[in-house]
């Protein structure tokens, strides 16, 4: 059982709220804020030849001087009405968990064949779950798999003869209960179970470039000597703007060297009173106000990737993605890499694209429907499977899930979790650790 006390602390040292407002809630006065821990998850090996799971009740107060429920001769849980008893067991060595139910009478096992049997689990944020039995030597033996984890409310009505016993019990485990309050205080964030299309996506990395036609090296027109020269790299130029006066060798007459468009200085080698030959190249100017995002496509990629495809695309800057289309695809592979060019055109007004980052985009390859879906957040991995910590009325269980496709956002769950069921997404780890810590005693 959890104390309020002790997880609040831990709280504390987990989001460093502040001694005053913490303590201000684990005083007396409101010590029902934090919920009993429910975690009863006592695995037995029991009786010569039988190794079962005791079904047992656990109201979360065993430290209270509370007896133990009554124990079978195969480790499973004894109910008794008179002389007649019934006693309920998961076996699960050597084969997956299952329920074997046992019949006697004053200590004397009764033919399992001649009894009737009833057993309903109602588990945390499921339909009630029905099981229906058959005679297997001195036991009636489940028609299924008894999911993980054990932790269910049991109802059970059996007959043999004229006796008969009705029951309900507990057995908890991999749970804890925390109100509203301190799952706030804790960060735990929740979403629903639902039916929704997936998303298959592409990652691809990749880098800004320079538009081929929207650059230029300036050369001389004519062979001659610098006169005058302007403009630093990373400066500003206008369309038309001279930046350098030359005198030609020949003529002795001057040229203007003009930039063809507006754009930024990238490369600068004009010096005054140096020579240069029609071949060398005075000035480097682009025009950055649009990019180039180039990204690789390897062997898988060049199959589902087309022209027009919408790519999310982000840098390291820590802003929100850009939203473009893939406007070429090359129909070159690069010898080395093997990869192809994809590319996509960013408008650069802002100057956010500097050429040569590397980029990271997102295509959107097509859309699936799943029926019940949970975000990627939810998962947490826990007893070697992934699952989930499902909630309803301030109880927070662990429940072991089977996941299907994932998508960029959600994944699909094939089995372990209805729609419509509310699952932690938020600061799950403090719900692992505190599940784990009172159900530590799990054992298989």
């Amino acid at each position: 059982m959890i104390r309020n006390s002790s997880l609040l602390l831990r709280l504390a040292a987990s989001f460093a709220l502040g001694a005053s407002l913490l303590f201000s809630v684990v005083a007396p006065p409101v010590q029902g804020l934090v919920g009993q821990a429910l975690a009863a998850d006592d695995h037995h090996d029991n009786g010569p030849g039988e190794h079962g799971h005791e079904e047992h009740a656990d109201d979360g107060h065993a430290d209270e001087g509370h007896d133990e429920p009554a124990k079978g001769p195969h480790g499973g849980r004894l109910l008794e009405e008179g002389d007649f008893a019934v006693e309920v067991s998961i076996f699960e060595t050597g084969v997956e968990p299952q329920m074997r139910v046992y019949f006697s009478r004053r200590g004397e096992v009764l033919d399992p064949a001649r009894a009737t049997l009833e057993v309903t689990l109602h588990r945390l944020g499921r339909a009630p779950e029905k099981i229906r039995f058959e005679p297997r030597g001195d036991f009636l033996l489940g028609d299924h798999t008894i999911e993980e984890p054990h932790s269910y409310e049991v109802d059970v009505s059996a007959r043999w003869g004229e006796d008969s016993l009705k029951a309900h019990y507990d057995s908890f485990e991999a749970r804890v209960t925390l109100t509203p309050e301190i799952a706030a205080v804790g960060g735990v964030t929740q979403a629903v179970a639902s039916a929704r299309s997936l998303d298959r996506t592409r990652r691809l990395t990749g880098r800004v470039g320079i538009a081929s036609d929207r650059m230029a090296e300036l050369h001389p027109r004519y062979p001659g000597v610098v006169v005058r020269a302007q403009g630093r790299i990373g400066e500003p130029v206008a369309a038309g703007s001279s930046l350098a006066t030359m005198e030609s060798s020949a003529t002795l007459s001057s040229f203007s060297v003009q930039a063809p468009f507006a754009g930024v200085i990238l490369d600068r080698r004009a010096v005054v009173g140096a020579s240069f030959a029609v071949d060398d190249v005075l000035y480097v100017v682009a025009d950055l106000s649009e990019v180039w995002a180039d990204f690789d496509l390897y062997g898988t990629d060049t199959a589902v990737v087309r022209a027009g495809e919408v790519i999310t695309i982000h840098d390291d800057s820590g802003k929100p993605g850009t939203v473009a289309r893939v406007t070429y695809i090359s129909p070159l592979r690069d010898v080395h890499t093997q990869t192809t060019l994809a590319r996509a055109v960013l408008a650069n007004d802002d100057g956010r694209w500097a050429p040569g980052a590397f980029l990271s985009g997102i295509i959107s390859i097509d859309e699936e429907p799943a029926a019940v879906a949970v975000p990627v957040s939810a998962l947490q991995p826990w007893r070697g499977r992934d699952a989930l910590f499902i909630h309803s009325d301030g109880i927070w269980e662990a429940r072991p899930v089977r996941i299907g496709r994932r998508g960029e956002e959600w994944v699909e769950i094939l089995d372990g979790l209805d729609a419509g069921t509310a699952v932690a997404t938020g600061n799950t780890f403090l719900l692992r650790a505190e599940i784990e810590k009172v159900g530590a005693s799990h054992d298989h």
